[in-house]
């Protein structure tokens, strides 16, 4: 299922609302979520809408009004400080206007957080559809740059990626899953020792974790362009050895996450091009005249893996294993 849209009407009652509050309004999955401090307080998810209080109060909140419920914005995710508030409770001025002032005090009262500053900011939403014409346009010229060339080689490529996910965000701190990729490859060697290796992929990467029992995941179809030096190590009659450093463009096309086999649909708003630095090992292996294939072992790390819209520290990169098989043009 995909996350609903909130209706204008819900955004602009929470904006009246929140006008004469000291606070700021960042976007959040493309919804709108306010901060007192760099602490999130309240916003909404969907097409609901939450607020962040004490624990204490929370309880009683909670024990008050049935019709308020726990947050989570995932099945089994329960956000601990956060409430969903229905819309017969927040239509209620006295009621909404009670539970407003007990988030605005306790959430003033916590020290603020220091926005992190970011040594790179490569990252671009730019959603679905745009990242597929990104990567074709990369694609093509990178191709074509290299189509023709003398002592150029192509070939098809797959294999597994073990995908590794950090985050300094409390209860989800390391995600690791396996994910797989596939596709051409195309290199060019101006020179005995050196080589100049681009590729085209499609790449499905997947992070997943337990918390309390409950299994969830998340996975990404990308298409992924590498592009590297190959340096010689070594070399016999038919074995070539090289190392391989470059960085890689990762552009996501969709996005989903599972919680115990539910899943649900990563808007197009959401989705991100990141960008890796990546060193291998690579082994070309002659099989015939013109033809060899390459069994490769390679990691890359992401340069881009913080988001601006969160305050958690965040950190990903890959374990690559591959095959390929290669002509010689």
């Amino acid at each position: 299922m995909k996350w609903k849209k909130p209706s204008i009407k819900l955004l602009d009652f929470l904006e009246k609302n929140l006008k004469n509050v000291d606070c700021q309004m960042r976007k959040m999955f493309g919804h709108p979520t306010y901060f007192i401090k760099n602490n999130m307080f309240i916003g909404v998810h969907g097409d609901v809408l939450f607020l962040r209080l004490s624990l204490v109060d929370r309880e009683k909140v909670l024990a008050k009004y049935r019709m308020i419920k726990p947050f989570e914005p995932m099945p089994g995710r329960i956000m601990k400080e956060y409430v969903v508030v229905p819309k017969n409770i927040y239509t209620n001025k006295k009621i909404f206007s009670s539970l407003l002032r007990k988030s605005i005090e306790y959430v003033s009262s916590l020290p603020p957080k220091k926005k992190r500053e970011r040594k790179t900011n490569f990252r671009h939403k730019k959603g679905g559809v745009m990242n597929k014409l990104l990567a074709f346009v990369i694609a093509v010229a990178m191709a074509g740059g290299l189509y023709g060339q003398a002592n150029t080689i192509i070939g098809l490529k797959g294999g597994a990626n073990y995908d590794i996910f950090k985050t300094d965000e409390e209860g989800t701190e390391t995600q690791t899953g396996f994910g797989y990729h596939v596709g051409l490859e195309m290199g060019y060697h101006p020179l005995t020792k050196l080589g100049i290796d681009i590729g085209v992929f499609y790449f499905i990467t997947k992070y997943g974790d337990q918390i309390d029992g409950v299994d969830y995941s998340t996975t990404f179809k990308n298409i992924y362009v590498p592009a590297s030096l190959k340096f010689l190590l070594a070399r016999s009659q038919n074995v070539i050895s090289y190392v391989r450093l470059g960085g890689a463009a990762m552009f996501q096309l969709s996005g989903a996450t599972e919680v115990n086999s539910e899943k649900t649909d990563i808007s197009d708003d959401a989705l991100e091009t990141d960008w890796y630095v990546l060193a291998g090992l690579c082994v070309d292996i002659k099989t015939a005249a013109d033809i060899f294939m390459r069994p490769e072992i390679a990691v890359q790390y992401n340069l881009t893996a913080d988001d601006d819209a969160t305050d958690a520290r965040e950190q990903s990169g890959d374990l690559l294993l591959s095959l390929g098989f290669y002509h010689k043009l």
